[in-house]
């Protein structure tokens, strides 16, 4: 029984942490032109979630900003997310915002932010990933043999890919589509289009 409550807490921890995440990422949609949508304004927003100690208010930076994204929009996704996410208790809230800081915190990194930012001054610099099957192309990901700290970006890219690659076989093209890894075994069974 123990177990059974431990998992039913651990899926209410990472589904907070979840709406949290949302609540900022629909806030920048909502309300921030396209070159603001990245990773590190999204730890950016989580950030001022944080109540402030010195501050006799029991609101923060975050609350104010969901408060005036209803507002504008009473369907707003991003206020959505955010009734759901303060439906955490106060210690519980706290935690969850330390929790998905520091694992959003490696975006704010100056490289990793222009490696996971659209080049909107120079379009042809970026990897655009639903373009990428419409000719032969090879995509190198290198990193570490043993892992590393950053190989969390590697397996994002491989989710996104494979999401679009089986998205794309499905619904637009008429012929079979292999994935490979670089020794020549496929790395998912081949992807099949509705006839």
């Amino acid at each position: 029984l123990d177990n059974a409550g431990d998992s039913k807490e651990e899926a209410f921890w990472r589904d907070s942490a979840n709406a949290l995440f949302c609540a900022a990422a629909f806030l920048l949609i909502e309300t921030r032109p396209y070159k603001d949508w990245t990773m590190a304004n999204v730890s950016h927003l989580i950030r001022l979630a944080k109540k402030d100690e010195s501050s006799s208010s029991s609101s923060t930076a975050f609350d104010t900003l969901m408060q005036k994204a209803k507002a504008k929009n009473p369907d707003s996704m991003a206020y959505s997310f955010y009734q759901t996410f303060k439906l955490a208790s106060q210690k519980t809230a706290e935690s969850i915002l330390v929790s998905t800081d520091v694992k959003l915190s490696k975006f704010s990194i100056p490289e990793i932010n222009r490696l996971t930012t659209t080049d909107l001054d120079d379009i042809e610099n970026n990897v655009n990933l639903n373009a990428i099957g419409d000719k032969k192309t090879a995509l190198f990901i290198i990193t570490q043999t043993g892992g590393g700290p950053m190989d969390f970006l590697a397996s994002m890219l491989y989710n996104q890919l494979f999401d679009i690659v089986y998205n794309r076989c499905e619904s637009y093209l008429p012929t079979k589509v292999h994935v490979y890894s670089h020794n020549g075994y496929p790395l998912e069974t081949m992807f099949f289009t509705k006839e």
